[in-house]
C-alpha cells in the first residue's frame, strides 16, 4: 500500500471542501456586505471591501505556504516577540512580569542541534 505525503493529503481534501461548499452553499456568485447584521446596498462599499479581503487572502496563502515549508515555530516566535513588544510599549509599568515571561518563552525554546 503506497502512502501519500501529508501536503497532498491536505491538498486534496482542502479541494473536495472547497468545491463541496461552493456547490451547495445558497449564496454562490453573490458578494454581500453586512455591516451589523445589515446588508449594505451601496456599491462603493462592496467595492471598498475588496482590496481588503484580498490582502487576507494574500497573508493567509503566504502563512500556508510558511506552515509548509516547516517554519511555523519561527512564525510563531517572531509574533511572540511582536507581541511582546507591543506590551512592552503599552504596559511599561510591569515590565518585570513582562521580561521573565519572554525568560521563560527564551529557555523552553528548544535548541537548534543537528
Amino acid at each position: 500500500m503506497q502512502r501519500h505525503p501529508l501536503i497532498a493529503t491536505v491538498f486534496v481534501m482542502g479541494v473536495l471542501v472547497a468545491l463541496l461548499s461552493y456547490l451547495f452553499h445558497p449564496d454562490v456568485g453573490v458578494l454581500k456586505l453586512m455591516v451589523n447584521g445589515q446588508p449594505v446596498d451601496n456599491a462603493l462599499l462592496g467595492f471598498a471591501a475588496i482590496p481588503s479581503a484580498l490582502i487576507i487572502l494574500l497573508f493567509s496563502g503566504i502563512l500556508a505556504v510558511l506552515l509548509f515549508l516547516g517554519v511555523g515555530f519561527v512564525v510563531f516566535l517572531a509574533a511572540l516577540f511582536v507581541a511582546l513588544v507591543g506590551m512592552f510599549l503599552v504596559a511599561p509599568f510591569f515590565w518585570p512580569l513582562l521580561v521573565v515571561i519572554f525568560f521563560l518563552v527564551a529557555v523552553m525554546s528548544p535548541p537548534n542541534q543537528r
